[in-house]
């Protein structure tokens, strides 16, 4: 039936929306480790520090002391370069979640496209028998869409590649209405269960 074809199209556009979903959160799960690689070695290198600035508070000899503040500047040198090698590497990955938004923006207006003609469908076929499962089904596709991309907004955020106000980015609208806010076959399903409820 065309239903169930169409509602196969739309669960396949769910699962591609869902594969890059997961793609942009193993993207912010690299930052966590990046972050939190960054932090032990930094951790490591301020204890070399310590250890090296209590050795030159002990120093008997300037020979000894020139040869431990050179490596504590060393280490300082290395603290700094540590920073800027985590940042570099932080950076790089929002670059790659900036390139998958063009993915996810494919993914969820090629799922909106689907999902719309299967409003059609069922608002052409939607009947008392049906009613229940078509709801739930077509609700169910609907916070689906609705929670992938409020995930991917609070990735957005989090990142610092948009703001808390920003609503949209790359010509995707980030707070968009649910998929069936709008749809026809809400309407119907409304007036079928006032039907329903008359002949009660």
């Amino acid at each position: 039936m065309i239903k169930e074809a169409l509602l196969q199209d739309t669960n396949n556009k769910l699962e591609e929306l869902e594969a890059v979903s997961e793609a942009i959160k193993s993207k912010e799960q690299d930052i966590v480790s990046i972050v939190q690689q960054g932090k032990e070695e930094l951790a490591e290198l301020s204890v070399e520090w310590q250890e090296q600035q209590n050795e030159l508070d002990n120093a008997q000899d300037m020979q000894t002391a020139r040869e431990i503040q050179a490596s504590k500047e060393r280490i300082e040198q290395d603290i700094k370069l540590q920073k800027a090698v985590t940042e570099n590497a932080i950076k790089k990955v929002v670059t790659e979640i900036e390139d998958l938004v063009g993915a996810f923006q494919n993914a969820f207006y090629s799922l909106k496209k689907s999902f719309s003609s299967l409003d059609k469908e069922v608002t052409a076929t939607l009947s008392l028998r049906t009613l229940e499962e078509d709801e739930s089904v077509m609700s169910s596709i609907s916070h689906k869409a609705s929670d992938l991309l409020g995930d991917m907004h609070r990735t957005l955020i989090a990142q610092g590649i948009v703001t808390q106000g920003e609503s949209s980015y790359k010509g995707l609208h980030l707070s968009q209405a649910p998929l069936n806010a709008y749809s026809d076959y809400r309407k119907v399903t409304d007036k079928l269960k006032s039907v329903a409820v008359k002949v009660q």
